[in-house]
């Protein structure tokens, strides 16, 4: 499989999240700071009702017209069926979709990432080992401080002044 890393401009973006455990609401706080317009579909939702602040929530189980309108798609239930289906949705309708106990109907897959201002750092394993990837990040967030954050705000901007844009 053929992943490739990107890096990809999210403000705005519609994204669908199917799911409200545990690794729906992991993505969902992924998502959160990227600026996309998150909604979140699931019957019902883990955790405390200010931890999906932010996401737009439909508490109903998972509906293919969903996806309608749709950026990209995450499937994040327990059950093995719905993920199936929505991943099977989105490959009908050309939409991009993670499907979290599915690497093989993925499309794109969530790497570890240490986020320092504008520094991030991502980690994957493509799907292969997620306990590498997360302690390897755990070491570049020790190793990568705020000041790394500074020098690349500075960095910017000097970049920006010569390119004329300041």
């Amino acid at each position: 499989m053929g992943f490739y890393p990107l890096m990809i401009r999210m403000e705005g973006r519609q994204v669908l999240l199917v799911g409200g455990g545990k690794v729906a609401l992991r993505k969902f706080r992924a998502l959160l700071p990227t600026g996309a317009q998150i909604t979140v579909a699931a019957p019902t939702f883990a955790g405390e009702e200010g931890d999906w602040q932010g996401a737009s929530r439909l508490a109903q189980p998972f509906d293919p017209q969903m996806i309608q309108g749709m950026d990209l798609v995450v499937a994040a239930t327990d059950n093995r069926l719905v993920n199936a289906q929505v991943a099977q949705a989105c490959h009908e309708r050309g939409i991009l979709c993670c499907v979290c106990d599915s690497l093989e109907e993925s499309d794109f897959i969530f790497p570890a990432v240490v986020t320092r201002g504008k520094l991030k750092i991502a980690v994957s394993t493509c799907g292969e080992d997620p306990a590498l990837a997360k302690s390897i990040r755990k070491e570049l967030e020790e190793r990568y401080s705020s000041q790394e954050a500074q020098r690349v705000a500075q960095a910017g901007e000097e970049r920006r002044r010569r390119l004329g844009r300041l």
